[in-house]
């Protein structure tokens, strides 16, 4: 028999044909050989007869496959990147998605290259392209052989395929494999890799209904062809009756045969494990047994000579031999038993590789050899024939579990190992989410672990390994084989993927599905995602939640990038649902239970965060929260405390800023208010000259914003600059942080009680040395707490002693010290006065002085001026004065070693701060510079002083402001004393000592000025030093019991508590001064001037304004003459008694009352106004007028005149609709420069809070310039709203007004660039395409959608096709939109929202018919009965509204047959 001799492509390397053995006769004649041989112990060894015969069509394996082979696969699975085909004989590859087609991967190089799509020119995902089943051509490019593994890449390219083909041997009714390159206007231009050949596809030879796309691979028939010696024209087809009924005919050359090619095959015989036969008259194939006609079917079925069809799968490239199959290419298999169920089957035979099942209806499976082992016994394995006839004879049932299904055979792998019928996890199905599993950990990769659920492979991404933010060594501390205990996360196409975090773990509250969220309910989510906009969160099931930075404010303020980690769990509240998504708040969900504003509580801590501490509240068990920078006052240590805490800690003095939503506490302005005796002020409170605590939340050029907590909320306001600093060179100094604290001073109000203050130093605070001596015990105190938690958890440098002697090597060398290397790993510091004496590496002993438990880092002084340092040792008494040299200055304080008599140092701390509000330094301090300083308090073992030259500083500013108070608030009281002094009978040296006395107490003095004590001589004899000289070294030991101890004029006894002489003595009992005074609640707050026995004493009264928010019962003047006793109490003056809220103010001696009447009454009738109520007059009398001008303005009709305009923006200055109608009135008059001007007044006036009324200014001066301005204008007034404003809200604003103004070029390329600036926006996509619509751009707005589905995941499609789809029916074909609405429910056929959504828009468009079909169809889906009632019930409804009784009755009889099925 002659054999045609064909060579594969690219050649063959000489081979020699096996023979069974030399010694054996070979078969003469057309005797059939015999069958009854010996089969081989490998599958891999072919048995081959003399004759070049096979003896066996035994099947392909990973083996015999070489690279350049071509075969027929099935599509097993499609991913983003790839196509998994099956292969005959069991095998697989995988083919990349560059090696689809040339023209797709054309179109992925162009995607690649620009970020636009070209139009029509859209990329198709693959999973659109092909379907599980499908049988396709491929070729084998690449085989990779591993020690476990053989990895086979493919390629469908037809390129490839046709890679040995010419375009002359092109006939009719050829099988092609080719792929779309472009769309004509009758039809499709193919492309089959073929050099000089051009493929025609007719519209009328394509399915209908069918749309192909860009680069999609396909089989086609040629119906027509003109071939040339230089060139081919074919006219093909893909219809399938064409497919079907073509058969190749035998006049075509072996050599270009192609796998999928239907031939027909002529039985020969029957040989093991299949059939051999001929094809194209002469050429020999076979058929094994797994390809035959049906699954079950055997070969014993056929005859000799029966001629049948039959499909190619491959030809092997040395023997030339072709393999068959009878089953169609054109039927795509599907499988009817989900993976992981358990059958009951009876085995059939035994089979190449392991035994043939039968399963219910007539199914095949088949259980592998390596799994027969596992059932087989140990010693079973000696003698495996009888032990596998033994456990698995031939027509026994057992059970089996459904391991896998191949399409290519058509059979189940299956299994009867008992381990695996009785693992409760065996496939993805038997795995819900949110459940609680045990897991094994199988390895560990870069991303992540991949573990063993069961018999499912699953995998911990590295941000659910732990609750911490992820580092690698939280990865080192899992191992192989470990086992760990998680919960189920998500399930999709690609996998199963678990949590490790234990706040999920421990939590049996899961959402996993929209439709189970609850409105106002918490849900533990994960944060993904942190933006300008808000934060992403994901929960159960990749369901996604939007939490909105306006919300993030309400709690965090403006310090919302800190706030939360990628990886971090929190516990969100569901504010509103959307179709797939959700939309966030922090807040809790709304209770009955609440913190009163300005009560102090005691909480428990439940969780931490980095934002702060979750605590309960334990008198109402409501969950609350402590930011951050409420631990401390010094912001610099409150991320340190935070680590001090821990849940279930109790937390006392907290008082309650906020009560809104999640109630806000905070430890520091609890005890700032305990320590100053504040007390919370309410909003009908504020009156000018009030002192507000405030915090820090944003800035612009002009100001800062602040919010005063007050009861019942909290007021935001701005102050400006220049309110800030006295000098505007401090300004370029200021850095505020998020939540600092500030004293601000009401100077006006409005009457819409919009607040302007001050937060000058010098207008909030008293100079009271106390209180700069407060914020840094409070500091010390914070750094003591520091180091407790740092003792706790073991870390050294807490055991480090201060004047411990260390050895230290120098690591690195700085402008002003160098860093130290200590024991045991810690990290210190050393200030240099000289560095040439040291240099890197060099080994030196030093001194501990001091150490910065926040920072872990340890001070050390290394000079050799310091040899031993004294802690918590006083040698002198407080308010002695000690002498030492600055070693360390830090922004809130510096250190001094002082010196003691011994030769010994000890280190003092000397507050750098005055106050919150000193942003910027009160005194400058140089590094080893001499000071002297004055001792006033011992904290936690350390020593408070204030230096001597800051003391005389802060009494010369204290006398600066009194005096300033008294020549300009109290004229009129001294002239008002002078009166009433002229009535009263002392000496000439009496009264200049009173009236000075009682000019100091009005400005608020709590001592005596000099000129006083000049005249009492006595006074030094009351432990007193009034010395001028500043440099006294005897200074030290004198006033023990004075809280500071001066040398100057300026500071002669300024803080001394008491005064006293024996006789003429005048003694003064101060009050509390500046702020503290603010929160008093004395009822008795006068000043009393007393003379018994001629001795006088003055009770100074609160100083000026203070005194205005007192409601004492008793404010008047007194004159009490009583047995030569005399007491004069000076009335309150101006404007306090104005405000008494007394009934009687009279004197308690009438007589002493009538005169003193007398005087009020003359002096009344004398006042004339002032300079300053002149000008208050003024400003009442200008509002009167603008709120009736306001009144009397026409609220109905519009304004028509710039000075109708001009009085409703004085009126209403934020209202931008007034705005924009005056920039219309001057538009339309030609008045393109006013217009711009007017512009810019409204943006400088607009509160910068009203975002919403600024954006519409933005819009209104984009779309004056888009309409009458130049380009250049155009461009610049858009630059700076993009900066200003959200960028798309602006894009997208622009885009709407170049279409309406028909300017469609310039509208492409603001397209084009939001395009690339907002690609990952669906907002973008939506809005821009609702503007392609509107304006009847219908084409441009379809390929608008196409790019848009190539750049969001499969849910985020679904949502945009839909609004598409609503957008088709409102503006574009109703036909067009009801195809976007099939093609989503084809995918998605339980989303219930989506067919309510569908049969609305139908409705709209009274297409009633249509929209009763779409009902119908989708209550016969497979859909959870809690869904499908809502299907039901909508059904009902509309017939109800539309239909008849009889199909109302139809309705309801479906849904009585779905509840009885």
């Amino acid at each position: 028999m002659d054999i045609e001799v064909n060579f594969p492509r690219g050649g063959i390397k000489p081979t020699k044909v096996a023979s069974r053995s030399p010694n054996k006769n070979k078969q003469k004649g057309n005797q059939t050989p015999s069958l009854k041989r010996k089969r081989s112990n490998s599958e891999d060894d072919t048995v081959v007869d003399n004759d070049l015969y096979a003896t066996a069509a035994d099947a392909i394996n990973y083996k015999k496959l070489q690279e350049d082979m071509l075969l027929l696969g099935c599509l097993r699975d499609i991913s983003s990147f790839t196509l998994e085909l099956e292969l005959p004989g069991k095998t697989s590859g995988k083919v990349n998605i560059a090696s689809i087609s040339e023209p797709y991967t054309k179109l992925l190089q162009r995607e690649v290259d620009d970020d636009d799509v070209v139009e029509d020119k859209d990329i198709s995902r693959l999973n659109e392209m092909f379907q599980i089943g499908q049988f396709l051509p491929t070729k084998i490019m690449e085989k990779k052989e591993g020690s476990n593994k053989t990895s086979i890449n493919l390629s469908i390219d037809p390129k490839d395929i046709n890679s040995e083909w010419k375009h002359h041997i092109f006939k009719e009714r050829m099988l092609v494999w080719a792929a779309v390159a472009s769309k004509l206007d009758h039809g499709y231009q193919l492309d089959a890799g073929i050099s000089g050949s051009r493929i025609f596809l007719p519209f009328d030879n394509v399915e209908e209904g069918t749309s192909l796309v860009i680069g999609q691979p396909l089989w086609c028939i040629i119906t027509r062809c003109e071939v040339s010696s230089t060139a081919s024209t074919a006219t093909v087809s893909i219809l399938r009756e064409h497919l079907i009924e073509t058969t190749q005919n035998n006049n075509i050359n072996q050599h270009y045969l192609i796998p999928g090619m239907q031939l027909n095959f002529t039985i020969s015989k029957a040989v093991n494990y299949g059939l051999q036969g001929k094809f194209l008259n002469q050429c020999v194939g076979y058929i094994n047994d797994n390809y035959l006609a049906t699954p079950l079917e055997k070969s014993s079925k056929y005859k000799e000579g029966q001629t049948v069809k039959a499909w190619l799968l491959y030809v092997q490239p040395t023997t030339r031999w072709s393999y068959f199959s009878l089953r169609s290419v054109w039927d795509i298999s599907t499988r009817k038993h989900e993976l992981g169920l358990i059958l009951r089957g009876q085995v059939l035979s035994r089979a190449a590789g392991g035994i043939n099942v039968k399963f219910p209806n007539n199914e095949k499976g088949f259980m592998p050899y390596k799994r027969i082992m596992h059932v087989l016994g140990k010693n079973d394995a000696l003698n495996l024939n009888d032990a596998i006839n033994k456990k698995l004879p031939p027509g026994s049932s057992h059970k089996f579990r459904i391991l896998d299904y191949n399409h290519m055979e058509q059979v189940y792998m299956c299994t009867c190992e008992q381990s695996v019928l009785n693992e409760n996890y065996f496939t993805v199905n038997d795995i819900k989410i949110g459940e609680l599993v045990t897991v094994k950990v199988d390895n560990i990769t870069r991303g992540g672990l991949q573990v063993l659920l069961g018999n499912v492979k699953c995998f911990i991404h590295n941000t659910h390994l732990s609750d911490s933010p992820y580092t690698e060594n939280i990865k080192k501390k899992f191992f192989k084989g470990q086992k760990l205990k998680t919960r189920v996360w998500s399930i999709d196409d690609r996998g199963v993927y678990l949590t490790n975090k234990q706040k999920l773990v421990n939590s049996d509250l899961c959402l996993a599905e929209v439709d189970k969220a609850v409105i106002n309910q918490q849900y533990p989510g994960v944060v993904v995602n942190k933006s300008e906009r808000g934060i992403l969160v994901v929960f159960y099931n990749n369901i996604k939640g939007f939490l909105p930075r306006r919300d993030l404010i309400k709690v965090f303020h403006n310090d919302t990038n800190n706030m939360f980690y990628v990886g971090e769990v929190i516990m969100p509240t569901i504010k509103s649902i959307t179709s797939s998504d959700l939309r966030l708040t922090l807040s809790k969900p709304v209770s009955n239970k609440t913190v009163e504003v300005g009560s102090y509580v005691e909480a428990k801590v439940t969780a931490i965060h980095e934002y702060g501490l979750e605590v309960e509240v334990n008198s109402n068990k409501l969950q609350a929260l402590i930011p951050t920078a409420h631990l401390s006052s010094s912001l610099s240590l409150t991320s340190s405390l935070l680590k001090t805490y821990h849940v279930g800690d109790n937390i006392k003095d907290l008082l309650c800023l906020s009560n809104r939503q999640t109630p806000v506490l905070s430890l520091r302005e609890g005890k700032v208010f305990r320590k100053q005796n504040l007390k919370f002020l309410r909003y009908k409170d504020l009156e000018e000259g009030k002192l507000i605590r405030c915090l820090y939340e944003d800035s612009d050029k002009s100001g800062i914003y602040v919010t005063a907590p007050l009861i019942p909320h909290g007021v935001t306001f701005k102050i400006p600059n220049e309110e800030l600093v006295q000098k505007k060179n401090e300004l370029t100094k200021l850095n505020f942080k998020s939540q600092q604290a500030i004293v601000a001073k009401v100077i006006k109000l409005d009457k819409k009680n919009k607040i302007q203050a001050t937060a000058k130093v010098s207008e909030v605070f008293d100079f009271n040395l106390e209180y700069s001596l407060d914020l840094l015990e409070q500091y010390l105190q914070d750094q003591e707490q520091i180091k407790t938690h740092l003792l706790e958890i073991g870390s050294p440098i807490a055991d480090l002693q201060l004047g411990q002697h260390v050895e230290c090597v120098i690591s690195q060398m700085t402008d002003v010290g160098c860093c130290l290397s200590l024991p045991n790993g810690m990290k210190g510091f050393a200030y240099l006065e000289n560095r040439d004496k040291f240099k890197v590496d060099q080994k030196v002993e030093g001194i501990v002085f001091w150490i910065n438990y926040h920072q872990e880092v340890a001070e050390v002084s290394i000079s050799n001026k310091i040899d031993e340092i004294k802690d918590d040792v006083i040698d002198k008494p407080f308010g002695s004065t000690v002498y030492g040299d600055v070693i360390s200055i830090h922004s809130e304080y510096v250190i001094v070693a002082a010196r003691n008599q011994d030769g010994s140092r000890q280190v003092v701390f000397v507050p750098f701060k005055l106050h919150e509000n000193n942003f910027t330094p009160y005194m400058d301090f140089d590094m080893f510079k001499k000071v002297k300083v004055v001792i006033y308090r011992k904290v936690s073992g350390k020593l408070i002083g204030l230096e001597k030259r800051y003391i005389h500083k802060l009494n010369k500013s204290r006398k600066e402001k009194r005096k300033a108070n008294g020549d300009i608030g109290n004229q009129k009281k001294r002239k008002r004393l002078e009166v009433k002094r002229n009535n009263v009978c002392v000496n000439k040296n009496d009264h200049e000592m009173s009236e000075e006395s009682d000019e100091e107490n009005l400005t608020g003095d709590d001592t005596l000025s000099k000129s006083e004590t000049d005249k009492d001589e006595n006074q030094k004899q009351n432990n007193v030093r009034t010395d001028s000289s500043d440099d006294d070294d005897h200074d030290d030991s004198g006033n023990k019991g004075s809280d500071v101890s001066s040398d100057s004029e300026t500071d002669g006894d300024e803080d001394q508590s008491n005064i006293r002489n024996n006789s003429n003595t005048t003694i003064a009992h101060p009050v509390l001064p500046g702020v503290q005074n603010y929160f008093s609640t004395s009822t008795d707050q006068s000043s009393e001037l007393i003379n018994d026995n001629n001795r006088m004493t003055v009770c100074p009264i609160l100083p000026g304004i203070q005194n205005y928010f007192f409601n004492s019962s008793n404010q008047s003047s007194e004159l009490i003459n009583d047995n030569n006793q005399m007491t004069v109490r000076p009335v309150l003056p101006g404007v306090q008694n104005y405000f008494s809220n007394s009934a009687n103010q009279s004197s308690d001696d009438e007589s002493s009352g009538d005169e003193t009447s007398k005087v009020e009454t003359n002096e009344k009738k004398k006042k004339k106004p002032t300079v300053a109520e002149r000008k208050e007059l003024a400003r009442l009398e200008e509002e009167e007028l603008i709120r009736k001008e306001i009144e009397n303005a026409d609220s109905v009709a519009e304004p028509k005149t710039e000075e109708q305009f001009l009085k409703l923006i004085k009126g209403k200055p934020n209202n931008s609709k007034i705005w924009v109608l005056y920039m219309a009135h001057l538009a339309s008059s030609a008045e393109l420069e006013k217009t711009r001007i007017v512009a810019e007044d409204a943006l400088r006036t607009i509160n910068l809070e009203l975002t919403a009324e600024r954006l519409n200014i933005w819009i209104a001066l984009l779309s004056f310039e888009c309409m009458y301005g130049e380009q250049t204008f155009f461009d610049e007034a858009f630059e700076r709203a993009v900066k200003c404003n959200d960028p798309l809200k602006i894009y997208l604003s622009v885009i709407t007004v170049l279409a309406e103004v028909n300017k469609f070029d310039d509208m492409e390329k603001m397209v084009l660039k939001a395009k690339r600036k907002f690609k990952q926006d669906l907002k973008m996509w939506l809005d821009i395409g609702r503007v392609y619509y509107k304006h009847k751009q219908i084409q441009k707005a379809r390929s608008f959608k196409d790019a848009a589905l190539l750049t969001f995941t499969k849910r985020q499609c679904v949502t945009l096709l839909v609004q598409y789809a609503i957008m088709e029916f409102e503006y574009g074909e109703k036909a067009h939109a009801e195809a976007l609405f099939e093609t989503v429910l084809q995918n998605e056929p339980k989303r219930v929202d989506i067919w309510c959504t569908y049969v609305d828009q139908v409705i709209k468009k009274a297409d009633i018919d249509t929209a009763r079909n779409i009902l119908e169809k989708s209550v016969s889906q497979d859909i959870p009965a809690k869904k499908l009632k809502v299907l039901f019930k909508k059904y009902i409804d509309f017939e109800k509204a539309h239909g008849t009784p009889e199909q109302l009755e139809h309705v309801m009889q479906l849904a009585k047959n779905y509840v009885n099925k």
